[in-house]
């Protein structure tokens, strides 16, 4: 929240579809992330069960419609569980005339206690001539759900954010009472902040059908992080029909560290010449910030796209020993392991006799890079809360 960004647990929206008849189907997908959920072990796999209750109270005549349904969900290892990152997506759909709704989604973990409640308001007006549905956004990537057939993905309940570095599937949907009526559509994606459009799209929904969907796929690489507008135009008739949704690109599971201007700066002095790193501290924050940009795009194996795969392993890293090896004197990163970790990432072996009762307990971490064998041993200070380095070795494999 605020400075770091991060996902609500539970996620969902309402997305109303027109049907003849003078209803609507009104969608549900909701998304609950891993880390909230109880898992039970059994039968050599980990399983998580939940049940979704969603209340559709009509202001005009205080009727109430529900919906109730189960989900449940299997993982092989313990370590998913916890993610923080992983969402579990299930939808269900029901009928509802015109009308002013609040809608109420109550969570239930049927394996533990979690219980959670969230609360939108729904206006589905009355239909004559032509109806557009509001964007849907789903993963390209994921499976299709068979109760959105017409869907090729996971239709996702973000509605103002997108996951960075994930494509955007986006859906159209439109209702028109006349079949033969042909709908001249633009869809046009603008980044916000650049001000420029990064895909448009002018076509017309013409198949002879009352409903008619249409669906986009967006590539992750040309979606950056940050603000962008999503513009729908139709035009029926002698009428025309506009949407637009503003929603944020966000990276949502980026590396702490990058999201403050020192910590992106200040641990690169263990990977770059001191001279190189002379020149990045000058300046005011902004200039700074600008060379470690500047230094990160040089340096991208995938040069051209918004996602550098390099630039996430390092501040990675600085996140593990910040979390790992910060004592009430030194940030981890600043520590022996600390900067040895940064330099080489995750050591091949670990003897750890932190805790042993030896008169001086130690760590040793081995590492197998370019045809060596590095070999860093650490002492141990008041058990696993600092270590200092003592002794290094380098031998050929």
């Amino acid at each position: 929240k605020g400075k770091y960004p991060q996902k609500i647990p539970l996620l969902f929206r309402t997305y109303p579809v027109y049907q003849d008849g003078g209803q609507y189907t009104v969608y549900i997908p909701a998304e609950v992330n891993y880390n909230f959920m109880q898992f039970l072990y059994e039968d050599g796999a980990y399983h998580a069960s939940a049940e979704f209750e969603v209340q559709f109270t009509r202001h005009e005549s205080g009727e109430v419609f529900s919906k109730i349904w189960q989900t449940r969900l299997s993982v092989d290892n313990f370590a998913e569980t916890n993610s923080k990152s992983r969402f579990h997506a299930t939808i269900d759909s029901l009928q509802l005339p015109p009308g002013k709704y609040e809608v109420i989604l109550k969570y239930h973990d049927l394996s533990g206690e979690q219980r959670l409640s969230l609360q939108q308001r729904l206006t589905l007006g009355v239909v004559e001539r032509f109806y557009a549905a509001p964007p849907l956004f789903f993963n390209p990537n994921e499976p299709a759900t068979a109760l959105l057939p017409a869907l090729n993905g996971r239709p996702s309940p973000l509605q103002i954010h997108w996951d960075f570095n994930q494509p955007l599937g986006i859906c159209l949907q439109i209702w028109r009472q006349d079949p033969a009526m042909a709908v001249p559509t633009f869809i046009e994606l603008v980044d916000a902040e650049a001000g420029n459009t990064v895909f448009a799209l002018d076509t017309v929904l013409a198949n002879r059908a009352q409903q008619q969907w249409l669906q986009v796929n967006i590539p992750a690489n040309i979606l950056k992080e940050g603000r962008h507008r999503l513009k729908a135009v139709y035009k029926f008739e002698n009428d025309s029909l506009r949407k637009i949704i503003p929603f944020t690109n966000v990276w949502f599971d980026k590396p702490i560290s990058l999201w403050d201007p020192g910590l992106a700066l200040e641990p690169l002095q263990y990977i770059v010449d001191d001279d190189v790193y002379s020149e990045m501290e000058r300046g005011k924050a902004e200039e700074q910030l600008k060379k470690v940009q500047a230094f990160w795009e040089e340096r991208d194996p995938t040069p051209g796209t918004p996602y550098n795969e390099l630039e996430n392993e390092f501040y990675t890293r600085v996140d593990s020993t910040i979390a790992r090896f910060s004592n009430k004197r030194q940030i981890g990163w600043r520590t022996d392991p600390g900067k040895i970790y940064i330099s080489l990432g995750p050591p091949d072996t670990v003897e750890d006799f932190s805790l042993a009762p030896i008169p001086e307990p130690y760590m040793r971490w081995i590492y197998r890079v370019d045809g060596k064998r590095l070999v860093y041993t650490f002492r141990a200070l008041d058990g696993r809360k600092e270590y200092k380095l003592t002794h290094t070795e380098e031998s050929a494999l």
